[in-house]
């Protein structure tokens, strides 16, 4: 019984998003970001914030109050700014924007190593500063069409128990060896 009520609420979250289309022009809005003490907090050093894009933009802009993250295609073209607000942890992005189309830091992955997937970007950063390669579903507690076929890619998974619909998805389409951890 349980499995159809996931399978329902796994099909209205796809329906939230408009059908994938390739973003073909690099995103160019640049915002000036600050390290806020809530990164420090989180444990993610300001190098490694420098070198992802990732920070509090300064101002007042539609990201106010959020941390931004930027986003890469699998080629490395800088496609969207995805942000998660400070007080709540609710996401906030541009509505052009489809994370189905894309798994945050694939662009600089070795796609023979083995490779953390999770949804939590938080997660995904605090796995790189630990020296283990990792890609997020930026958010999205279900792997679509388009980022199991880049997970396909790569040699080895680590996915994480508690993310359940990734769990049954890496285990009904993903061609390489996965181990679970948590």
């Amino acid at each position: 019984m349980s499995t159809s009520i996931d399978a329902r609420r796994l099909t209205r979250r796809r329906l939230c998003f408009a059908p994938a289309k390739t973003i073909t022009e690099p995103l160019n809005i640049t915002y000036a970001l600050e390290y806020p003490k809530y990164l420090e907090d989180q444990g993610i050093p300001k190098a490694l914030c420098d070198e992802l894009e990732i920070g509090q933009p300064k101002g007042r802009t539609m990201l106010s109050g959020c941390i931004a993250f930027a986003v890469h295609s699998e080629g490395g073209m800088k496609v969207a700014c995805y942000s998660i607000q400070m007080k709540d942890r609710k996401p906030k992005f541009h509505t052009s924007f489809n994370p189905e189309s894309y798994l945050y830091n694939f662009h600089r992955i070795e796609k023979t190593n083995d490779l953390v997937v999770c949804t939590d970007l938080f997660l995904c950063v605090k796995s790189l500063v630990e020296g283990k390669p990792a890609v997020s579903t930026i958010g999205l507690p279900y792997l679509s069409q388009k980022q199991i076929e880049l997970l396909n890619q790569c040699k080895m998974l680590t996915v994480f128990r508690t993310d359940t619909d990734i769990v049954r998805q890496v285990l009904a389409h993903y061609n390489g060896y996965v181990r679970f951890i948590g």
